[in-house]
């Protein structure tokens, strides 16, 4: 009796498989595909965070954040010492040292502010985008912002401008990095 059923259940599954196939669909159209085979979508492996959910959330950090379209093209890797020159190269050398060895080391408690200054072209916003890819890959919260931009969300706030309830510079606060 059980061999009938199976030959009969086989039977359907390939009338099933025909009917897909007739219609333009591959035989294995209804069986569940995972995005991730690791996890199977699940996000955890073990108990552990999978690398699927790390990159989604390391990519929704780069949206929030602001910093998305910068980081494209402006990270370590892209880094170029060649317009530098002399001395120059030489100090550019040094403070690249130290903003990777700043983001790498982030822990968004102990770390200091840092400070660029300078004239148009020597690489600020490269290097703080390179620091905010970083610092996000990391697991950190950052929010990628001008000062104009933070400085209008404040005064919004402060005199009565925000739409009520609203409060714009929360996340000025609530961030584990501000790169301004």
């Amino acid at each position: 009796r059980i061999r009938r059923i199976e030959e009969g259940n086989a039977l359907l599954m390939e009338a099933g498989n025909e009917i897909l196939r007739l219609n333009g669909y591959p035989e294995d159209y209804s069986a569940v595909h995972y995005e991730c085979d690791i996890c199977m979508d699940t996000g955890f492996v073990g108990g552990k965070m999978c690398k699927c959910l790390r990159t989604a959330l390391n990519y929704a950090g780069y949206e929030s954040s602001g910093v998305l379209k910068l980081i494209e093209k402006q990270n370590f890797e892209t880094f170029d010492l060649k317009y530098y020159s002399g001395n120059e190269q030489q100090n550019m050398m040094r403070i690249l040292s130290r903003t990777r060895a700043y983001a790498s080391e982030f822990d968004g408690v102990t770390m200091r502010n840092l400070l660029f200054i300078g004239t148009t072209g020597l690489g600020k916003t490269h290097l703080s985008s390179a620091i905010a890819k970083v610092v996000i890959d990391n697991g950190y919260d950052v929010v990628y912002e001008t000062a104009q931009n933070i400085f209008a969300d404040f005064e919004a706030e402060r005199f009565g401008r925000a739409p009520a309830g609203e409060n714009r510079t929360a996340r000025y606060f609530n961030c584990d990095l501000l790169i301004m």
